[in-house]
């Protein structure tokens, strides 16, 4: 997986702040939501930060639906 940030409000240069594989240890259940847990750099410095998505059942749905669909 990849992970890009890039400043919302203004045009700027995005950055590639991560490049892993997803791992089975990154992923939890939490009832019916699935939270992905994974390091990645900082924006302006060398630090890292453990970033979590939590993904809801909707969510969830609007992904699969998405790959159901033919590519552009």
């Amino acid at each position: 997986m990849k992970i890009y940030v890039e400043p919302a409000k203004r045009p700027g240069r995005r950055k590639l702040i991560s490049r892993q594989t997803l791992s089975a240890s990154d992923i939890e259940r939490d009832g019916e939501c699935l939270v992905l847990s994974f390091e990645a750099d900082g924006i302006y410095d060398a630090s890292r930060y453990r970033y979590t998505i939590e993904l809801c059942p909707e969510c969830i749905a609007a992904l699969k639906d998405a790959l159901a669909r033919p590519s552009p």
